[in-house]
This record gives structure tokens, C-alpha cells and sequence, in this order.
């Protein structure tokens, strides 16, 4: 170690490395400075805010609210009114689109009643003519056993 190094200690080493090194203290100043005028300016201009508020509410009281009254006084009448035609023609479309599908409900039941009948009257018509064939071959059937029945009676009949 050097001369210098025997005469130097540590504490006046952190002092000095400190005082070159560390800038809290005046950092601290600064800070402290900067929040302060901050402050004072933020608060003159929510004063300021403040008071334009309270004015802009004044006038708007003593100014706008009578004019709004005024405005609805004569307005709302006529708006009463149009309002009311217009739920009239909404009423009057709604009673127009329920018959319209009460309508078109009558008209499906009718083309299915329609298509029933149709499909009873076929099936009637299958039904008569198997009858009808029935009959036909049942009449047959008698015919040709009474014209066998017959034909014993007159082969019975004849002198032998």
C-alpha cells in the first residue's frame, strides 16, 4: 500500500464517495419543490374550474331552464298529439297483420278440409266400386248356379 492509502481512512472515504455519489438530499429538495408548485397550480385551477362551473350553472338556470319550460309548454301538446296518431296507425297495422294471418290461418284449414274431402271422396269411390264388383261377381256366381239349377230341374223334367 502507498502513502496515500495509510493517510486516507474509511469513513472520510464514504464521506467523500457520498457527497459526489449520493444525490437524495438535493433529490429530496427537488422533489419537495416540484410537489409544492404542483400543487399550488392544481388547486388554483380546480378553483378556477370550480367558479367557471358555478357560472356556466347560473346562467343556465336563470337562462336556459325558462326557455325549456317555455319550449315544452308549447311543444309537447302537438308531440301528445302526434304520438297518439302514431300509436293509432301502429295499433291499426298490428289489427291488419292479425287478420291478415287469422286469414291466411282460415285459408290453410279450408285447403286441408279440401284435401280430406278429396281423399274421403276417393276413398268412397274405391270402396263403391269394390262393392260394386262384388256385387257384379256375386251376381254371377247366382246366374250361372241358377242356370245350373235349371238346367237339373229340365234334365230332371224330361221323360226318360
Amino acid at each position: 500500500m502507498g502513502s496515500y492509502a495509510k493517510h486516507v481512512n474509511l469513513p472520510d472515504l464514504m464521506e467523500i464517495f457520498s457527497r459526489v455519489f449520493d444525490h437524495r438530499p438535493f433529490l429530496k429538495g427537488e422533489i419537495n419543490y416540484f410537489l409544492q408548485e404542483f400543487e399550488e397550480a392544481r388547486g388554483d385551477r380546480e378553483v378556477e374550474k370550480i367558479f367557471s362551473v358555478v357560472e356556466r350553472a347560473t346562467e343556465i338556470h336563470q337562462e336556459q331552464v325558462q326557455k325549456a319550460y317555455e319550449l315544452c309548454e308549447k311543444k309537447i301538446p302537438s308531440l301528445a298529439g302526434r304520438l297518439d296518431v302514431g300509436l293509432l296507425m301502429c295499433s291499426q297495422i298490428a289489427e291488419r297483420e292479425t287478420r291478415m294471418q287469422a286469414d291466411v290461418i282460415l285459408e290453410n284449414n279450408r285447403e286441408a278440409r279440401r284435401q280430406e274431402w278429396e281423399m274421403f271422396l276417393t276413398d268412397l269411390t274405391e270402396k263403391c266400386k269394390a262393392v260394386d264388383d262384388s256385387f257384379a261377381e256375386r251376381e254371377e256366381e247366382l246366374r250361372k248356379h241358377y242356370a245350373n239349377l235349371n238346367a237339373e230341374i229340365g234334365a230332371a223334367q224330361k221323360p226318360q
